[in-house]
């Protein structure tokens, strides 16, 4: 929570349609002040204890570009804390006031700086185990999907890709990932490797197998998504893709250009019915409405999920992530004309 959440009301809000519905939430990440605005970190953290609800500061240490502000304590000191270290620690509400040991731990509850001390002392011989572990498992991993590989059918993809939608489906690829994110999703396995719901950086995959990712994925939702992104490498076939791609694009293109440009005569001349709210980029907003913004500088991306409608200069562009360069043309005023509308409180689009 941050920009956004700047007022009590906003935060209760989020908080109730959860609530509500007697959906589970946790209030993954928070601070005290960002460069898209100043959240109400009191009301969070006061509602989250109303409610009774997990909430985890960002972060302990080592924040950089720019926001240094959100470190809790000084050079990893547990004996310095900084502003915002004594409000998420020692605040009315905070970590000191309000937190318990889980009881599957058992003993006497110890305070924050002991915690942080045997953490400390600990991580050392958990990280060994783990990437021991982590290595062992994937080694597992690629001779299962060895065997698996053979028993279903692969489409064979081109990097970058990505897809929306319900549904199983199997990929294979020889390209180079850079990195994969996905959201909305009931499994993605990369080679027999969970990656399900995250990002994940191209070194952080295992290795491949025949020379093949194989990726299996499962959604069931409308907006369920993956995108991986990278290269393909060379091979024939993707060679004759691409010089019957050729023909194909530019004609696409054409196709685009001309629906574009009666997309922005149809938006002229809707624009002038309802008010808009001027909005500049980094902007989000999450919540159940009606909005309609415009903008006038070019924003590097937008992404949007669990949308009924997101449009600019009536593009259809709704739970999808679009560059900068596959936006519409502005208006003959300067302006990009957005129409969102969301039916739950976790609707969300951020303008970047």
């Amino acid at each position: 929570m941050y920009g956004v959440y700047d007022t009590a009301a906003e935060v209760l809000n989020y908080i109730t349609n959860f609530v509500g519905k007697s959906l589970p939430l946790v209030i993954g990440e928070f601070g005290y002040m960002h460069s898209d605005g100043n959240p109400d970190e009191a009301a969070i953290m006061s509602y989250a204890q109303q409610y009774g609800i997990g909430y985890i500061g960002w972060s302990w240490c080592g924040n950089s570009g720019g926001v240094e502000y959100l470190d809790m304590v000084n050079n990893w000191n547990v004996n310095s804390l900084t502003e915002w270290g004594q409000i998420i620690i020692n605040g009315a509400n905070g970590i000191k006031a309000t937190a318990k040991e889980c009881t599957v731990f058992g003993g006497t509850t110890s305070s924050v700086s002991s915690a942080v001390s045997s953490v400390s002392s600990s991580r050392s011989s958990v990280i060994s185990s783990a990437v021991s572990s982590v290595a062992s498992s994937r080694s597992s991993a690629v001779s299962s999907v060895a065997s698996s590989a053979t028993s279903v059918q692969y489409q064979d993809i081109n990097l970058p890709y990505s897809f929306d939608g319900a549904g199983e489906k199997w990929w294979k690829t020889s390209g180079t990932i850079n990195y994969i994110n996905s959201w909305n999703l009931d499994a993605l396995e990369i080679n027999g490797v969970n990656i399900k719901n995250q990002w994940v950086s191209g070194s952080s995959l295992p290795a491949k197998q025949d020379g093949y990712y194989y990726i299996h994925y499962k959604g069931s939702y409308g907006w369920s998504h993956v995108e991986i992104n990278g290269t393909s490498g060379a091979s024939s076939s993707v060679s004759s893709v691409a010089s019957s791609m050729s023909s194909s694009r530019s004609s696409a293109i054409s196709s685009i250009s001309s629906s574009r440009s009666s997309a922005v005569s149809s938006a002229v001349s809707s624009v002038s019915s309802v008010q808009y709210t001027e909005i500049t980029a980094p902007f989000t907003f999450d919540g159940a409405g009606e909005k309609y913004w415009k903008i006038s500088n070019v924003p590097a991306y937008i992404n949007s999920w669990n949308l009924d409608a997101l449009t600019i200069n009536d593009v259809d562009i709704k739970n999808v992530y679009i560059s900068a360069g596959n936006l519409p043309a502005k208006k003959s005023d300067g302006y990009y004309y957005i129409y969102y509308k969301g039916s739950y409180g976790w609707s969300h689009v951020e303008i970047r």
